[in-house]
């Protein structure tokens, strides 16, 4: 992600290259996290690494977890994309070969969250 800045407009623009080189890896998310261990999450990095975790070809289910742990200790607060990111976990087939205690957090935890920002941001005209 590049912040664009000059005297009359602030910007920020995110670059994204095509992968013409086949299948994306499934590590790519696992990676970027483990290179992350021990540093606290920028938010640059956390959009980074939520968009590539909403790819699941880039992505494992674990790995998605994992991010989804990292961003909760290292923010203190859960940010609202965290709930777009819980509900393609939950929609993913590879979730019910988590671990039990995993997927009743991640269950748990979207409920919560789903409750949290619809109280936010009720539904209304415009709204899905």
């Amino acid at each position: 992600m590049m912040v664009l800045q000059s005297e009359e407009r602030r910007a920020a623009e995110i670059i994204f290259a095509r992968n013409t080189g086949g299948t994306a890896d499934p590590n790519e998310l696992g990676a970027s996290l483990r290179a992350l261990r021990g540093l606290k999450l920028s938010l640059d990095s956390y959009i980074a690494l939520t968009y590539t975790a909403h790819n699941q070809k880039r992505r494992t289910v674990h790995d998605a977890m994992d991010l989804i742990t990292k961003v909760l200790g290292d923010f203190g607060y859960a940010p609202v994309e965290l709930l777009s990111l819980l509900t393609d976990i939950l929609g993913d087939v590879r979730f019910k070969d988590a671990a039990a205690a995993r997927r009743e957090y991640v269950i748990n935890l979207h409920t919560a969250l789903r409750q949290r920002f619809e109280r936010a941001y009720p539904k209304g005209t415009y709204s899905d």
